[in-house]
């Protein structure tokens, strides 16, 4: 989302392009990890965040595209931050945490796609496990792509060009995913965690230039 809002595709256009592309590959992430899938660990931040995501869709309309940008560049840089200052983050062992970090996260989700960072952290405050965090995260952001979608087809945000962009992007995005699962176990994923967060944090002050 940031890459493609940074200069390539206006921010009504990428936001539900973006949540159709996600929705349609999404299942294939859920699959891969279903094993490990907890319900009873993710439906506070599913039920925060369904009542988030179309105030958040919504912003799109009544906000200017510019503070839009602006605040996604201030979300995925923070987000960068975080990740290299922050060796652990607090235990979150309080319910409450689950209801205000799934209500950010559908915000976000809605306005800008990005809705994951708040679950990134409520995952990594609550200790789950990797294959817990995989399989949890994945099917979060499933449920959380489809109310995304859904919303965005409420506000009429599905227009045609959008619809053949989407037909264009996704057999492009299925060779990346293809690739991407060739190369899981082959990367050391440490290396790929920084070059991730290196990315990440030039297309955040792209968005401010």
């Amino acid at each position: 989302m940031p890459l493609l809002t940074a200069g390539v595709l206006p921010v009504e256009v990428a936001a539900p392009l973006f949540a159709i592309v996600a929705t349609a590959s999404r299942p294939f992430m859920v699959l891969r990890y279903r094993s490990a899938f907890s319900f009873s660990h993710i439906w506070r931040l599913l039920l925060a965040a369904i009542i988030a995501i179309p105030i958040g869709v919504e912003l799109l309309r009544v906000v200017d595209e510019q503070l839009i940008r602006t605040v996604l560049a201030f979300v995925v840089i923070g987000y960068v931050l975080m990740n290299v200052l922050l060796d652990h983050l607090p235990k979150l062992e309080h319910p409450l945490w689950g209801y205000a970090l799934g209500f950010i996260g559908g915000l976000l989700a809605g306005a800008y796609n990005i809705g994951g960072p708040p679950a990134v952290i409520y995952a990594t405050g609550r200790q789950w496990l990797a294959d817990e965090f995989r399989a949890n995260l994945q099917t979060y952001s499933l449920i959380n792509n489809i109310v995304v979608v859904l919303a965005h087809a409420r506000n009429g945000n599905l227009t045609p060009d959008v619809l053949q962009l989407f037909v264009f992007v996704l057999p492009i995005v299925a060779i990346g995913m293809l690739v991407g699962f060739s190369l899981n176990n082959r990367i050391n994923q440490s290396i790929f965690r920084k070059i991730v967060l290196a990315l990440l944090l030039i297309s955040g002050i792209r968005l401010l230039l």
